[in-house]
């Protein structure tokens, strides 16, 4: 089996509709990415999510699918919600109404390769990386994980070496070495999460195998079937840390960039460069090489 490893226990908010207006959550806030928006909005990049499906009907979502397969049997509808509120992270549409994604005009691939109870077997999400890669993924987001190899996923990621993988490190903290695999895989870009404190969240998994932080504490996004909700976990900022590549590729393959993004070093290169340091000087376990600078990235 093949078990998520990176959600606590969430509120679920309905959703204000009334509003004309775009809620931009304080993660997306406190990186700034009104700026980085001035540059880049994910156009042309396709980013896969590897979760629990999504819900088709949500607002936030309309067109932003253009592909989707259920691995589990149970169907692309999410029944357990994870799924949706990670798609929602990353693209939510900019329609006035309900919450917006970070690169919210990206293409969403939904490969539903954990069921309604939030769990999987490991020949669903091999599966679902190869369906992703065939597809034309340019960026695979995979909040899940588990606390042992599992066989057949490294092999799977290393078949598709042009694209970018990133993965929660995990809910595990504050224990050092508890990041899971995918993540601790050094192909894998490993994400761990930071409250609005910027201080490394308490159950954010440790070790040097994480790559980078993003906001993961008290996060509001996608719900179904059109609702919002708060959720807290790495599973939230491994979405965060997506939608800014998606950001960064758009931007370097429209007009491209002092420094190219041709492989998966090439992108863990330029996320480090960027990245601002926080906890001890250079990188630690927990905050890797610090957190994800959106308008930096996308500068070089």
């Amino acid at each position: 089996m093949y078990y998520d490893c990176s959600l606590l226990p969430h509120t679920v908010t309905t959703s204000s509709r009334k509003k004309l207006q775009d809620r931009v959550d304080w993660g997306l806030r406190a990186l700034r990415i009104g700026r980085a928006w001035k540059e880049s909005k994910g156009s042309g990049i396709k980013v896969a999510i590897l979760d629990t499906g999504y819900a088709k009907g949500h607002p936030d979502l309309q067109n932003a699918v253009t592909a989707h397969k259920d691995f589990t049997g149970q169907g692309i509808y999410d029944g357990d919600g994870h799924g949706t509120f990670v798609a929602g992270i990353v693209g939510a549409r900019a329609n006035n109404i309900g919450v917006v994604g970070i690169a919210p005009h990206c293409e969403l691939l939904i490969a539903k390769v954990l069921n309604n109870q939030g769990w999987g077997k490991t020949s669903w999400v091999i599966n679902g990386i190869k369906w992703a890669a065939d597809h034309g993924a340019d960026i695979i987001s995979m909040s899940l994980g588990s606390n042992s190899p599992m066989r057949g996923i490294k092999p799977a990621l290393r078949a598709c070496s042009n694209v970018f993988v990133v993965a929660a490190a995990g809910n595990s903290g504050p224990r050092i070495n508890t990041v899971c695999y995918p993540a601790k895989y050094g192909m894998v870009i490993s994400v761990g999460a930071i409250t609005k404190k910027r201080k490394v969240a308490r159950w954010s998994s440790r070790g040097m195998a994480v790559d980078i932080v993003a906001p993961g504490a008290a996060i509001v996004s996608c719900y179904p079937p059109r609702a919002l909700a708060q959720m807290s976990g790495t599973s939230m900022s491994c979405p965060m840390v997506a939608g800014v590549m998606a950001l960064a590729l758009s931007k370097h393959r429209l007009y491209g960039g002092s420094t190219p993004i041709r492989n998966r070093k090439d992108m863990l290169d330029h996320l480090v460069k960027s990245a601002i340091d926080l906890g001890k000087k250079g990188k630690d376990p927990n905050y890797g090489h610090g957190l994800i600078n959106p308008n930096q990235l996308l500068s070089d």
